[in-house]
């Protein structure tokens, strides 16, 4: 309309459209959004945000359903009702036409109004229906426009050249004067809409009221409603009126504001009864919505006599048709009306339903109404849009179309009721009068009463193979022959499922009945239709090429052939037949009698389409369903089933393990089985013994999608015609379903095979053929299905997993099965949680009543000693999913045994016995599933805090990279180059990666699964994520319908691997879980890409359709793409090395003194003693000599002294070392004796959901390192909350046994000595804890401490010079070979530092992305070392270094900087690399050698040496061999290799210097030029040279240039800002030195080089400068000059508002001072409470003026004020100018001294210090906003 395209923007949520549409109406652009139902309500927040700023736009809603008990996506003004006090206005349209004209309106009246409107009209009803209007032309909605009220409202954007301010905070004192002031703008829109109503008449001639009445206009009772409901009773109301009855009709059209003057002079003077129908109910208020509204208005106009009765219709689009509307007219009519009533349902449990007794027909003369029965997928829906869109354009016919679906996701029910006729009509319900029906699926004949609506004489079209009487007398059910004699209707048949094959059109017969429809429907002239069908097909399928074309138009033609539609001449005997039984073929009743009544009340009912006629009664309360009904409707949907050929079937199972509706299954057979099997059931001998092997497949629950036969290794699967192979197998699939057990013994859950004979309990799902989403789960289900509690995010999951009342979970023989529940769609992962922690909760108080039962030394009644064994078993192990369900089937017996009828039974028994507590003995495994609309958009921000909190629970995502669900959307799961909606041209920016984000945590498992590519690595994902304690995130790719796979869904699996084999998909997982037992927890299980991303591309129909759309778009964007695939596998690769553990090269153990193993334990519970009796028989069983005791109980420290082989075995209480190690713990932490002849294994036990979880073995780890104890074995962990010590025992002790034999036998162990690995993750310090009950109700999350790993020496063989030199030449030409597995930074250059991506407080500093430690290995003649790292990633560096190079053939080690985070790991370097000398100043040899010693003095109690989590306490630099150098120093490594030294005093520390590599211009910056920022990425050039990404600000990670020169400023203004001065002069003196050096090197060509700077600007911190070091360098001497740009910060704290308001009037003073050449000032408000010192210093470090603002406690500024004053002040901004200001209570003292301080520091006073005594008045505020204009000119000042 105003010449310009609309532009669309997506947003991840409705809550974000909102928050845009806000965005853009400030903005002042005109703008709108349309929803429905929940996400109306997620836009509930913003909607008063603009209602109350009086921001015109309109949100067009498509009322619906809100979720209550159930989901329903379908229509009802629930959400309309919901939203109606916000302050938008409410208009509402009764039709499809009328919806055209009233969002014309409403866009002019909210304009007109500076009122936003929501435009509302029934979902579906309306929105979904087809019909023929008159669209409105751009030039008439130009004439409705109001110019002068969009100027108006433009001029209200926000703009910076005439500021304002919206959205402030206020307070009690002007809130409520506020909210009134708006009052003239709500009053004023009706009177603005009726001027609205009047242009739109004068322009389209079509007259509308704000209520509308419709009747007699003397009528004494009146029907009030709105919405499409209101044309049925106006159309009901005409008929009576024609009767002579005294009704009418009242339309409410503006809803609100509710205009009761409006309302009044609708309504007929006479009126006497009034019944208001609602489209919603409100089930705690007096009456609905609009009912209370007619009731108070009538009140307000002071009418009286009138009465006013109630009631709901329609909820959910349940039909309210004209005889649902003529018993309202009669409860109205009535003596006594029935208020509060229902109609539609037959309420028999409160009796509010209205009686619908008598049947109207008010479609006007000539209207024919068609009802065709279709099948989803078979094309009839699509075909009946296309033929109304033919009669509505091609005749002057009204016309109208709308479809009713069921809930199955692909091969459900589909009714399509077309009507057509020369009088215009209104009819929003089904066709219940038909003229013509057809069934275009056979089966249903037997299903559905077809002919119900069948009018007398009307036509029948059945598409089925059976043309003569004789077929037709065999195969249809004798009531439906009876209805057709009956009807004397008009009976064709036509087989057009064949006709369809024979045209290659498979399962789409829609064109085949489209042609018949035409042919007998007499709408059209026959060749005029059959034309203009044949135009629309060549339309429509013009993107499939023109070989489908002709395949449609073929079926067509041979549609009409005369011999293709049968005339069916039946006999008058039909009438006469008796009715068959109502049981029809598709129904299975339960023989389980817990399913007999849902069965038979309600299911059986819905299955034959008659579900509107199920009572109130018959339905559970609450959404509460039984599981496992799906088994009871079999639709028989498939054309096709698989046939099994036992000949070639090899037992993989591979078949089952890939059917999506867990249809065709290994069944085996024992000997009695077999016996009593029916003849026809074929079978082979099985791979397990006494066994016979069977796949049958349940045929009626098939979708015929082939996956399976498509999968089959050995093609041992035949598709086969379902009415062929149903026959012969119907007796079979009966008996394995009932007689045939499940043999979960016979199979694993660990492999496809083993699981094959688990029984899947997701069973006959309603999802698409082919589904990539239910393998997935019903695999899980077989996994771990009898303890998993599922909490789904809505979407397609939901609806083919709880679609009522076909709920496919189901339950094992025992009744156990996954308990399922669904909340909403954005927030599945916090329902989760919250059943998780619920579930925890209730549980960890279960254990302590266990626990005190168990451990009572009283008496306790009730108690026997089996019972007492029993529950002593299970505690140590109630934890263990398996071991928990096993005991609790021993408990439950013997619990049953207890005499509840005893009074003195013991209350803590009693409690134990409650049902909902003896669900309790075995664990329940918690998941989330949901969709990757929901992880990766709605619910992201939930699912990313539900992982972030530690709770047991596992989520999976079904990643089909689209919203299946509703259409094919984009999300951000979708990938660049693809095809979507709201992404037609191809969406044009990457895939987010989810599990990358994850991964950043560390204590997330993370997996990438795709089971097509790896079922094994599938379930591997699956098993390790369930029994990992913590979150879990698994994501499935699932490919979808939506996709459009060029060979259909049976490629499912195929199209999977190829993803994997092209790189488009990477199969991977993390497990932190294996950094505890120091090993790498990432496994790339992808392997190289081995084929193009083209190949896969070429299998997509939303690639393949974009390279047809728009040919270049697609080149360029697939181009993107695979250069993403490219970098993000080697990203992922890069990730096995960066996760790779600390190793130690092996090294010889010298023989023990002794020949006995000893083994010593310290036990609470009883849990050492057992694990180390346990190890005691294996090792005797092995025949090593052992002696084993507690350890307080033997001579430990002869033991100790004397040098033993020893493995000990140690656990924690809740105070300390259990009592028989108390002794022995008091000994060690005193003892001063070096310990390092002994041998010793460690197993640590404890239970990790326990605050004190492995503090003593951590304790005594630690001292026995110190003392210098040699581990022989990696230490081991046990963990009661991770299923018992035991798990990891068996696996730890063989091989200790093995090397303690090697030992006792003084032979040098075989084995590679280990490194000890570092505690785990979630240890508590070393300091010991405060008490802790045994077992908390509540944990915390403990302190994390890093346990810093020891290294046992290498020992130096002699080499010679040249062997050296020969090692030397080979690592350096290996390095380079293969220099594409390192990290190189220039020739002969390798970083080998250590990435922490969880760091987030260094310092004191705020870092939210992680940081690194740089180090660097030059190669060559004379390796060096340039820097180290902070000691906790020692492991890392020698890692990266061994990789690279023997550390013995290290020379050198630069330190360019004594800090402890670049020289922690000197002690282990040093001793790794014995031939190695440190080059350093003298300054930082002074400095290492005073902070690294060790310190003699000992406390009574501690050696303070160890009182450390630090490695400075365990290294002597005194012992290390330096070599001093100073600045203009060179160093030759060899040929080619020279490193320059030159002084960088004070460029952070005094000491600190740079190196350079001369030939290479590599120059080792040291804290210059760093950054705090971990990613993979380790030069500036790896990063895009774009804008910064933003979205990344709480990630690791930068993905762009600027996002890195974001946090290099960052990290220059919290950590160089002091010294800008002295490195202002270390840039001059760099760049006057650097030219004679570069002068010496022969290599050297001035001409070639980009700039005088070095090539590489290599830093200790973040990513190096390799593309324009001159860009880094540049920003350093900006920042240094102390350069500033005209803005001011303020900063502040407030306790009761007063220093606030203080802040904003000095804001606002600033902010309104004009600006100078051009040159304006900006203002940044900082609360020091939302703000960390971090983000200020940032702010402040280009800031031209910064004001202090506090109030006073204690005489002293507030606590939050004066930490970031004191970490600004020591950052020293100097050459600024500012101000004090604050509130206080008794004396402005601290206002004033604060202002001196300020002074002190080098920040110029502009004005006096501003204190006030409380609240400000006028006065100080005019100071305060004084004061902000002359900060605004100081600023101005400083940048002119």
């Amino acid at each position: 309309m105003f010449g310009q395209p609309l532009l669309v923007r997506q947003m991840q949520s409705e809550g974000g459209a909102a928050g845009a549409l806000h965005g853009a109406c400030t903005e002042g652009a005109l703008a709108t959004t349309f929803t429905s139902s929940q996400g109306l309500l997620l836009m509930l927040p913003n909607m008063y945000k603009i209602a109350g700023e009086l921001l015109p736009c309109v949100i067009h809603i498509a009322a619906r359903t809100i979720a209550t008990h159930a989901l329903s996506i379908f229509g009802d003004h629930s959400d309309v009702y919901a939203t109606r006090s916000c302050g938008f206005a409410f208009l509402c349209s009764s039709s499809v036409q009328e919806s055209a004209h009233m969002a014309i309106a409403s866009h002019v009246a909210t304009l007109k109004a500076s009122v936003p409107f929501g435009h509302f009209f029934d979902g579906f009803r309306t929105t979904h229906e087809i019909q023929k209007i008159k669209m409105p032309t751009p030039d008439q909605m130009r004439q409705c426009v109001d110019m002068e009220a969009i100027n108006r409202f433009r001029n209200r954007a926000l703009n910076p050249e005439a500021p304002v301010l919206r959205g402030s905070a206020q307070n009690p004192d002007i809130f409520f004067q506020a909210a009134e002031a708006s009052n003239k703008f709500f009053w004023a829109v009706p009177e603005i809409l009726e001027q609205v109503f009047a242009t739109i008449q004068a322009v389209f001639g079509v007259s509308y009221k704000l209520f509308e009445y419709f009747g007699s206009p003397t009528a004494t009772h009146v029907v009030i409603c709105m919405g499409s409901g209101s044309e049925v009773c106006k159309t009901t109301a005409e008929l009576l009126v024609s009767q002579g009855k005294q009704v009418g009709l009242l339309k409410v059209r503006l809803y609100r504001p509710f205009s009761v003057k409006h309302f009044i002079a609708a309504l007929p003077k006479t009126v006497k009864c009034i019944s208001v129908l609602d489209r919603g109910k409100d089930p705690m208020g007096h009456g609905e919505p609009l009912y209370l509204d007619v009731c108070a208005a009538l009140q307000e106009a002071g009418i009286s006599g009138v009465t006013v009765t109630g009631g709901r219709y329609g909820l959910s689009s349940k039909d309210f048709n004209p005889d649902m509307a003529l018993a309202v007219f009669k409860n109205l009519l009535s003596a006594a009306p029935k208020n509060h009533f229902t109609v539609g349902i037959i309420d028999d449990l409160t009796n509010t339903s209205l009686s619908v007794t008598e049947h109207i027909d008010v479609i006007p003369t000539g209207t024919r109404q068609c009802l065709l029965w279709g099948i989803g997928g078979d094309g009839t829906v699509g075909a009946n849009k296309n033929a109304i869109k033919l009669i509505a354009n091609n005749t002057g016919l009204h016309a109208q179309g709308y479809f009713a679906y069921d809930a199955n996701k692909a091969g459900g029910l589909t009714v399509s009721h077309l009507r057509f006729g020369p009088t215009p009509f209104e009819a929003p319900y089904f066709i219940s009068d038909s003229d013509y029906v057809a069934c275009h699926k056979t089966n249903y004949i037997s299903r559905f009463n077809l002919l119900r609506t069948l009018k007398q004489g009307g036509t029948f079209v059945l598409n089925c193979p059976w043309r003569s009487v004789s077929e037709l007398d065999q195969f249809l059910p004798a009531r439906l022959r009876k209805a057709i004699a009956l009807k004397r209707a008009k009976f064709y048949t036509i087989d057009g499922t064949r006709i369809a094959k024979e045209a290659q059109m498979g399962p789409f017969v829609n064109n085949v009945l489209q042609a018949v429809f035409f042919f007998l429907s007499g709408v059209l002239e026959v060749d005029v239709a059959i034309n203009l069908l044949k135009t629309s097909v060549k339309k429509m399928y013009k993107r499939k090429g023109p070989e489908v074309i002709q395949k449609n138009i073929n079926a067509i033609d041979m549609s009409l052939h005369p011999d293709a539609l049968v005339a069916v001449a039946y006999p008058d005997s039909w009438a006469a037949l008796a009715e068959d039984s109502p049981t029809v073929e598709g129904l299975m009743a339960p023989s389980d009698p817990r399913h007999t009544a849902f069965y038979n009340d309600i299911m059986a009912p819905i299955g034959r389409f008659e579900g509107d006629e199920v009572p109130v009664s018959k339905i559970p309360p609450g959404g509460e369903l039984p599981v496992g009904t799906s088994q009871f409707i079999k639709r028989g949907v498939a054309s096709n089933v698989p046939h099994w050929n036992l000949d070639t079937c090899v037992q993989c199972n591979r078949c089952s393990f890939v059917c999506p509706h867990a249809v065709i299954r290994s069944y085996w057979l024992n000997e009695e089985e077999s016996r009593n099997a029916p003849a026809s059931l074929q079978t082979k001998k099985a791979n397990k013994p006494g066994h016979q092997f069977r796949i049958q497949v349940s045929a009626l629950d098939c979708t015929g999608c082939a996956l399976c036969a498509e999968t089959c290794p050995v093609k041992c699967l035949e598709m086969t015609p379902l009415e062929i192979e149903y026959p012969k197998n119907k007796e079979n699939i009966e008996y394995v379903r009932k007689s045939v057990k499940a043999k979960p013994e016979l199979g694993d859950r660990k492999t496809a095979v083993g699981v094959g004979a688990q029984q899947p309990l997701l069973e006959f799902p309603g999802s698409c053929a082919g589904c990539g989403e239910t393998p997935y789960i019903r695999l899980i289900s077989q996994m771990f299905g009898e303890r998993m509690c599922v909490a789904a995010a809505t979407g397609c999951n939901t609806i083919w997993g709880g679609s009522f009342p076909l709920v496919p979970y189901t339950t094992n023989a025992m009744g156990e099965g996954p308990a399922w529940a669904n909340s909403l769609f954005e927030d599945g992962a916090e329902f989760g949680f919250g059943i998780a922690c619920g579930y925890k909760q209730r549980r960890l108080k279960f254990i302590s009543v266990v626990r005190s039962v168990v451990e009572d030394k009283a008496e306790v009644v009730g108690m026997t000693p089996e019972l007492k064994g029993l529950m002593s078993e299970w505690l140590p192990v109630c934890m263990d999913f398996a071991q928990s369900r096993a005991l609790r089937d021993k408990l439950r017996p013997v619990l049953a045994r207890i005499d509840t009828s005893a009074t003195n039974l013991d209350s803590r028994l009693r409690e134990l016995l409650l049902p909902a507590n003896m669900k309790m003995w075995a664990r329940t495994s918690f998941w989330v599933f949901g969709g990757d609309g929901f992880a990766y958009d709605i619910g992201f921000g939930g699912l990313d805090h539900v992982i972030a909190n530690n709770e047991d629970i596992n989520i999976f995502i079904m990643d089909t990279e689209v919203y299946s669900n509703t259409g094919g959307q984009r999300s951000k799961a979708t990938q660049i180059g693809a095809q979507a909606k709201f992404a037609m041209g191809g969406k044009d920016t990457p895939k987010k990666d989810l599990g990358m984000i994850a991964m950043s945590y560390q204590s997330v498992y993370v997996a990438s699964v795709a089971m097509g590519a790896d079922n094994q690595q599938t379930m591997n994902a699956l098993r390790e994520a369930e029994s990992y304690n913590g979150p879990s995130l698994v994501i499935a790719y699932c490919p979808c319908t939506e996709h459009n796979i060029i060979a259909g869904m049976k490629e499912c699996m195929k199209v999977q691997k190829l993803a994997v084999d092209t790189g488009y998909w990477i199969n991977y997982r993390f497990n932190p879980m294996l950094t505890e037992e120091h090993k790498n927890p990432f496994t790339l299980d992808s392997p190289e890409p081995k084929r193009d991303p083209h190949d896969y591309m070429a299998t997509q129909g939303r690639f393949v359709a974009l390279e047809r759309d728009s040919p270049d778009t697609a080149r360029v964007l697939q181009g993107i793409l695979i250069e993403n695939l490219k970098k993000r596998y080697q990203h992922y690769k890069r990730l096995i090395k960066l996760y790779e553990p600390d190793e130690v090269p092996a090294a010889t153990v010298a023989p023990t003194k002794g020949n006995v193993l000893h083994i010593l334990f310290a036990s609470e519970t009883g849990n050492s003693e057992a694990a180390a009796n346990l190890v005691n028989s294996k090792a005797g069983a092995a025949g090593l000599p052992t002696k084993i005791g507690a350890i307080d109980s033997v001579d430990f420290t002869k033991i100790f002294q004397e040098g033993s082989t020893i493995a000990l075995f140690l656990s924690s209480n809740a105070n300390g070392i259990p009592a028989n190690g108390a002794k022995f713990l008091d000994w060690l932490t005193t003892t001063k004796s070096p310990l390092s002849n002994v041998h010793l294994a460690f197993f640590g036990l404890g239970d990790s959901s326990f605050p004190t979880f492995q503090w003593v073995p951590n304790k005594v780890y630690t001292r026995l390192q110190e003392l210098g104890v040699q581990f022989f074995h990696e230490r081991g962990y046990g963990d009661e909350n991770k299923g018992g010590y035991k798990v990891t025992l068996d696996t730890w002790y063989p091989e200790m046994l093995s090397k303690a034999a090697v030992l006792l036998k003084g032979a040098p162990s075989q084995a590679p000595a280990t490194q000890p690995t570092p505690s785990p993750a979630v240890t508590t310090p070393v300091t010991a804890p405060a008490t802790t009950a045994a077992a908390p109700t509540t944990t915390t999350t403990p302190t994390k401490v890093v346990a810093v790993p020891t290294v046992t020496p290498i020992p130096a063989p002699a080499m010679s010079p040249s062997e050296m030199e020969a090692a030397c030449r080979a690592a350096t030409a290996a390095a380079e070979a293969n220099s594409t597995t390192y990290i190189k930074v220039a020739p002969n250059v390798y970083w080998v530092g250590a990435v922490d991506y969880d760091e987030r407080d260094f310092h004191g500093i705020d870092i939210q992305r992680g940081t690194s430690y740089n180090a660097y290995l030059i190669l060559g003649a004379t390796p060096t070392l340039v820097d180290t790292v902070k000691a906790p990633f020692t492991g890392a560096l020698l890692a990266n270094i061994e990789a690279l190079i023997d550390p013995r053939l290290i020379r050198y080690v630069v330190v360019n900087h004594a800090e402890n985070d670049h020289s922690s790991a000197l002690g282990q370097v040093m001793q790794v690399c014995p031939n190695a000398q440190i080059i350093c100043n003298s300054k930082c040899h002074d400095a290492l050698k005073k902070i690294y010693r060790i310190p003699g003095f000992r406390s009574a109690t501690y050696n303070l040496a160890a009182i450390t989590n630090h490695n400075t306490a365990s290294a002597d630099a005194s012992t290390w061999r330096v070599q001093i150098i100073k600045e203009g120093d060179t160093l030759s490594l060899g040929p080619q290799q020279t490193l320059w030294f030159m002084d960088t005093p004070f460029v952070h520390w005094p000491e600190s210097m740079f190196s350079y590599l001369v030939e290479e211009r590599v120059l080792f910056t040291s804290d210059a030029f760093g950054q705090h920022v971990a990613c993979a990425e380790r030069f500036d050039d790896q990063l895009l040279n774009e804008p910064a990404s933003g979205s990344t600000r709480a990630t690791n990670g930068v993905p762009t240039t600027q996002d890195l020169m974001e946090v290099a400023r960052s990290y220059y203004a919290n950590i160089l800002m002091p010294f800008g001065k002295t490195i202002n002069t270390a840039l001059e003196k760099l760049l006057r030195l650097l030219p004679a050096v570069d002068a010496k090197n022969p290599n050297f060509n001035a001409s070639t080089e980009k700039s005088p700077l070095p090539r590489v600007l290599a830093t200790a911190h973040g990513i190096a400068w390799r593309r324009d070091p001159m860009l880094i360098v540049s920003m350093y001497k900006q920042w240094a000059a102390h350069t500033v740009s005209p803005k001011v910060v303020i900063i502040y704290d407030t306790m009761y508002g007063s220093t606030e308001k203080m802040a904003r009037a000095i804001f606002q003073g600033v902010m309104e001072t004009k600006a100078v050449d051009s040159k304006k000032v900006t203002a940044m408000l900082l609360n020091v409470r939302s703000n960390h010192p971090t983000v200020i210093a940032n702010e402040v470090l280009d800031s031209a003026c910064i004001a202090w603002g506090t109030c006073a406690l204690n005489n002293e500024p507030l606590p939050t004020v004066a930490r970031a004053f004191t970490y600004i002040k020591g950052l020293k901004p100097t050459g600024r100018s500012g101000v004090t200001f604050g509130s206080y209570g008794w004396s402005p003292s601290t206002i004033n001294n604060l202002g001196k301080v300020a002074l002190e520091t080098g920040i110029e006073q502009v004005v006096p210090p501003i204190a006030c005594q409380f609240t400000p008045d006028d006065k100080v505020l005019q100071t305060c906003y004084d004061a902000g204009h002359k900060l605004a000119e100081a600023a101005l000042k400083k940048v002119a």
